[in-house]
């Protein structure tokens, strides 16, 4: 059902954000061989609050979409970027873990690029520059690198979903390195990589249906995490404890949020009701899931699911789109 007002306020102006414009608004590679070392899963992080969360976004303000922060401390909602064009606009962002930069894709046309803007300076680059379509962008947990899906190499027709494969981009420069064995289609992948820096995951149709996969970046392999039993399952997240994952479950026009151990054990739906629920993240504390919900299957909105108990609360909900959210990281 779509909503006449929002439910975020705007009050008092926001703090200012590195390589940001502020416009309050009053509506509301792996290269070959094994990858680099990285951290392990560090402890979900107990200095972050849903209450002070900053959440980022895209949203279509009256034309086609650009990002945008929302600061749930002041209720302030800021523009980063302004790629709105009767050609298409700006989706999909993603923050590096230390919050130093942000990936997202850009739409002109029937093309699509990944763009990478540094927050320190402001300063936005192209990462892709190729004719087809570069989507979904993922980073490494150390932010060097960007996993995407590209069509490059295969002849596309009209109308997607398009088949193409997964590359990782080192953002000091050089050629993306392909990942995956066989292609996979646009649709699915790929939406989250591990912190240990070692598996993507992304999703493959078996059966006719998409089930949640991970890919071993080191050997190559894929294991397939979920049964797709009763349904398509796909877009799924690490939590940051990396023990469990949270997934978009789709059966009879309905779809919701479910979390689950790595081995599909203690499998639990979190949402309830009819409607769409897609691209869940988890906060920084492992305590809430942040996702795109549409009640209507019209018009799409951010709510958050906390863990422990199924509560749910709105985060940005207003009469237009709001879509493919994801948390600020904690501070530090």
């Amino acid at each position: 059902m779509n909503r006449s007002a929002a439910t975020v306020r705007w009050c008092r102006p926001a703090p200012a954000i590195p390589g940001i414009l502020v416009v309050a608004v009053t509506a509301a590679a792996c290269r070959s061989g094994e990858p680099p070392a990285e951290a392990p899963a560090a402890a979900p992080s107990p200095a972050w609050s849903i209450d002070s969360a900053r959440v980022v976004f895209a949203a279509a303000r009256g034309g086609p979409p650009d990002i945008y922060v929302l600061d749930r401390a002041t209720g302030m909602e800021t523009r980063v970027t302004s790629y709105s064009t009767l050609e298409g606009g700006a989706n999909g962002p993603r923050l590096s873990q230390d919050g130093s930069r942000l990936a997202f894709q850009v739409r002109r046309g029937t093309d699509y690029e990944i763009w990478v803007r540094d927050l320190s300076t402001g300063r936005d680059t192209n990462l892709t520059g190729h004719p087809e379509y570069d989507v979904s962008p993922v980073w490494s947990p150390d932010g060097t690198r960007l996993a995407f899906m590209s069509t490059r190499g295969f002849e596309l027709g009209t109308v997607g979903p398009f088949p193409g494969h997964i590359y990782v981009a080192d953002l000091a420069g050089g050629p993306p390195t392909v990942v995956t064995r066989s292609p996979l289609t646009s649709s699915f992948g790929p939406t989250d990589w591990s912190a240990d820096g070692t598996r993507l995951l992304l999703a493959r149709l078996v059966a006719a249906r998409p089930v949640v996969v991970e890919l071993d970046l080191v050997a190559g392999g894929e294991r397939r995490l979920t049964t797709g039993v009763g349904g398509s399952e796909y877009s799924a997240a690490y939590s940051r404890s990396g023990d469990r994952i949270a997934f978009h479950a789709e059966a009879d026009e309905e779809s919701h949020i479910v979390v689950a151990r790595l081995d599909g054990s203690e499998r639990r739906v979190l949402t309830a009701g009819p409607g769409l629920r897609y691209n869940p993240r988890w906060s920084p504390n492992d305590e809430w899931i942040l996702f795109t919900v549409s009640d209507d299957g019209l018009q799409y909105d951010l709510r958050a699911v906390r863990v422990s108990d199924g509560q749910l609360l709105d985060l940005v909900v207003t009469a237009e789109d709001e879509r493919e959210g994801d948390w600020w990281p904690a501070p530090t």
